[in-house]
């Protein structure tokens, strides 16, 4: 993923509520990478998953400017659909945190 917004800028913005709106191109703004629930249910999972983000604090094993965050709806072969998101470094890509099986509907 190429020039993604830091994990600060992201907490930011969530907070002058720039993902509101329902549109997928604002969800996938927001960060959804890829999803199997309809559109319509990305804008509710953002904001549920966004209210655990903000919490994220700068320093120790995160930091704010050189991380960024997206979001997965996953569908896998038996059982419900779950959500996750991952935080990765902007600069290699790499995923350091992958929060999982949040089931949020």
């Amino acid at each position: 993923m190429e020039n993604q917004m830091t994990l600060r800028t992201w907490i930011d913005e969530f907070e002058k509520d720039a993902f509101i709106d329902c549109s997928v191109e604002t969800q996938c703004n927001a960060g959804w990478y890829d999803w199997f629930c309809r559109d319509a249910s990305l804008r509710n999972k953002t904001i549920k998953i966004g209210k655990i983000i903000r919490k994220i604090k700068d320093g120790g094993k995160v930091e704010l400017d050189n991380t960024y965050v997206f979001f997965k709806n996953n569908c896998p072969l038996s059982g419900p659909l779950y959500d996750d998101f991952r935080i990765c470094e902007i600069e290699t890509g790499d995923v350091l945190f992958n929060i999982h099986k949040l089931l949020l509907e």
